[in-house]
């Protein structure tokens, strides 16, 4: 049980600070072009004076959406590859995020500058965000070879300890 509710209050925490991320950058955007976005982006429509309470419950709902992706990968599919987990993760990311950007006017559909800096700032946060998760992975195999090595010679000696003893 205590396994469960470790998973769950870890992911209501990556929940609460992958929204708090969000929050802040969209407001930082949104103070910075506020006023020239107002008209066409729905989240901007109080320019550089706030974020609209929908605009934030938009994002919380893309978060909390994100970061169930994300936990359904890392925690119930175990059996596939890590680069083929991360390709389906990236590619219903995106679905996901085009069909919110759509959906609320994020951004303007049609607007090609818009959607080309969308996808280089999704592609450079997604490429980071796998950088970060390889080396992640590769510090903790070091930690659990470290671990295992160590096991082993405690093993050896536990060994050892009990031949000297039956003699």
């Amino acid at each position: 049980m205590d396994i469960g509710r470790n998973i769950f209050n870890n992911f209501i925490g990556n929940v609460m600070s992958n929204f708090g991320i969000v929050v802040f950058v969209t407001s930082t955007v949104a103070f910075l072009v506020g006023e020239e976005a107002r008209e066409e982006v729905g989240m901007m429509s109080l320019a550089g004076i706030g974020m609209a309470y929908v605009s934030i419950l938009q994002l919380f709902l893309y978060t909390l959406l994100v970061t169930t992706i994300a936990y359904i990968f890392s925690f119930m599919v175990k059996k596939m590859l890590i680069i083929w987990r991360f390709a389906i993760q990236l590619c219903l990311i995106i679905i996901f995020t085009i069909l919110f950007a759509v959906l609320f006017r994020w951004f303007p559909i049609n607007d090609s500058i818009a959607w080309i800096s969308f996808l280089v700032s999704f592609t450079v946060c997604m490429t980071i965000s796998m950088l970060l998760v390889l080396l992640k992975l590769k510090l903790d195999n070091k930690k659990y070879q470290r671990q295992l090595y160590e096991y082993k010679i405690n093993q050896k000696k536990e060994g050892e300890n009990q031949n000297d003893s039956d003699e």
